[in-house]
């Protein structure tokens, strides 16, 4: 069992690499309520998820320039893979029918195979 003394005696980590992850953690919290919460929801349409990918876009905030430039060349690359990968799976799920079990099939291993590849 640990006493209380030790406890306040530890060095506490409050650099800035811990003020990034709570901020980072905060935002998409707001962000979350945001797409969730009715009133504000309306506001973005069928189309308020996407406050999420747009915080990721723009919050990663790095040291320099170069560092700001390659995340963000990275983060639209991908973004753009994703949406391609997108494409295809609704595509394929289309050829069949609508009622075809790949037709549902289709887009969850994508969906998987999306979950697994990203970060």
């Amino acid at each position: 069992m640990f006493s209380l003394s030790t406890l306040r005696t530890a060095p506490r980590q409050t650099g800035l690499a811990n003020r990034r992850a709570i901020a980072r953690i905060l935002s998409t919290l707001l962000c979350c309520l945001v797409v969730a919460i009715r009133p504000f929801s309306t506001y973005g349409g069928p189309y308020a998820f996407l406050v999420i990918t747009v915080k990721e876009l723009i919050f990663a905030i790095q040291e320099n320039l170069a560092q700001q430039l390659e995340g963000t060349v990275l983060n639209v690359m991908g973004a753009l893979f994703a949406i391609g990968v997108s494409t295809l799976a609704k595509y394929l799920a289309n050829i069949p029918g609508t009622n075809a079990v790949m037709a549902r099939t289709v887009p969850a291993i994508f969906l998987v195979f999306i979950t697994f590849v990203g970060e």
